[in-house]
């Protein structure tokens, strides 16, 4: 009795095996037709959402100065997550001295760095999310607005089909133009915008390229680009474009690829470019390169052949928020990147990473947010709780005294972790972990980092 037992037993267990080894099988067979099957609609430009199309609104202000609502989403806000936000826009700001830090340009460059989030939802099937971007950017009297870049890079299957064919460092981002007049009336420049998404999906692993060795497709780009530098800027910079941080230069090229053709169609028509570049968290980082190559372009006066075509006359701003470093390059504090902007908040421990102790900088000029050892942090942390909560339209998640607990994380690591290369060690990774476990909690440690936090930060400084 107890022998049939066993055996009927073993039988049940058997035929249990079998039916998971076919369904996973099944399963493995189901991802990897789908995959196939996405991959051959990319190669055809099939099966992805449709680009909008946003009539421009008459009774709109399109130009000159004025205060414009726009709206976007972010998880902070309650409900369905959108939210408005009223931001100033004055085309003057680009007849003036890129050099000096605009505080009204840098807080509507958050809300236009946020808006690359926004847009995603767009682009994806059976949604019925508006075209936030566009919708913003018509408002601002933005014109050839373009989101193609999210297309194929907005879906879950497209993040994961990314990690297969090794296109995960690419990047969305949001190009427009618009004619803008000078103090005589006459339409003699040509304001060119790039907004780009930050980590999104599988992009996010990018962050971590310096960890590993890089495989011969990157090192083949990486070379084009140090390759396209080198022709734009001289010698003295071919070593720094391989110094930039390999999970951004890949994007930052295709970037700078879209850019090209738009300059030099306004050079076409007469007018100088002023360019602006715009991003949050790696979009940060992507667009911090851009600008930096668009700075290394023209100040060499540099010919149409540059990586970006830039000529004398034309003028880079570029604002970034929450952006990790992007270069070991010892002239990225140089004069020549004064026009970039580098918004960080001390309680976002994104902003620290890659360690300034292994060598990392952000090309141009950082901008720090109030700080808890300034004099009057509780007035400006007050401040800034308001603007999100009339904002946002919830709490604030932000702790008064969160950049001392990121300093402490901070310090921790650079302490006992000398070096990438010592990161990579057995050592190293246990006393990472060590570090993290003692120094972060998982519920609050990335509050600091949310674009709704910097927008109202911005928004707070830009009422004083």
């Amino acid at each position: 009795m107890r022998h049939r037992v066993l055996c009927a037993t073993g039988r049940a267990l058997a035929r249990t095996s079998i039916a998971a080894i076919v369904l996973i099988a099944l399963v493995v067979m189901a991802c990897v037709t789908i995959l196939y099957v996405r991959h051959h609609q990319q190669q055809r430009d099939t099966g992805a959402v449709a680009a909008p199309r946003v009539a421009q609104a008459a009774e709109l202000p399109r130009e000159g100065s004025f205060l414009q609502t726009v709206r976007l989403t972010d998880l902070q806000a309650p409900g369905t997550g959108e939210f408005g936000v009223t931001i100033p826009w004055d085309d003057a700001w680009f007849f003036s001295d890129p050099t000096r830090y605009n505080p009204d340009l840098a807080f509507a460059s958050s809300v236009l760095a946020s808006l690359a989030y926004a847009e995603s939802g767009y682009y994806q099937q059976g949604s019925d999310q508006p075209a936030y971007m566009e919708l913003a950017l018509a408002s601002l009297g933005f014109e050839d607005v373009s989101t193609e870049s999210y297309r194929y890079r907005s879906e879950v299957v497209d993040e994961v089909l990314s990690l297969v064919t090794q296109t995960a460092d690419s990047a969305a981002y949001a190009v427009a133009s618009k004619p803008i007049a000078s103090e005589d009336g006459a339409y003699d420049a040509e304001l060119i915008l790039v907004s780009v998404r930050g980590s999104y999906g599988s992009e996010w692993l990018s962050n971590l390229q310096i960890l590993f060795e890089q495989d011969e497709r990157a090192q083949e780009a990486d070379r084009a680009i140090a390759d396209a530098v080198v022709r734009s800027s001289g010698a003295d910079r071919a070593a720094g474009a391989e110094e930039d941080n390999p999970g951004y230069t890949e994007a930052a090229q295709e970037i700078c690829d879209e850019l090209s053709g738009r300059i030099r169609r306004a050079h076409g028509r007469g007018r100088s470019v002023k360019l602006l570049v715009v991003g949050h968290s790696r979009g940060g980082a992507i667009a911090n390169l851009v600008g930096a190559w668009a700075c290394d372009s023209l100040s060499t006066a540099a010919s149409d052949n540059a990586i970006v075509p830039l000529h004398a006359g034309d003028e880079v701003f570029t604002y970034t928020f929450a952006t990790p470093g992007t270069t070991t390059d010892a002239d990225a504090r140089g004069g020549r990147y004064a026009s970039i902007f580098n918004v960080l908040n001390p309680a976002d421990i994104m902003t620290y990473l890659p360690l300034q102790a292994w060598g990392y900088e952000r090309y141009g000029v950082d901008a720090s947010l109030p700080s808890s050892e300034d004099e009057s942090f509780a007035k400006y942390y007050e401040q800034m709780s308001s603007s999100f909560a009339d904002i946002v339209g919830s709490s604030c998640p932000v702790d008064a005294d969160a950049d001392r607990k990121a300093r402490a994380l901070i310090d921790g690591l650079s302490e006992r972790i000398a070096s990438i290369e010592e990161l990579k060690t057995p050592a190293g990774v246990a006393h990472a972990f060590a570090i993290l476990a003692e120094h972060v909690d998982p519920t609050t440690m990335l509050n600091g980092h949310y674009p709704s936090v910097y927008i109202a930060w911005l928004a707070s400084q830009a009422d004083r």
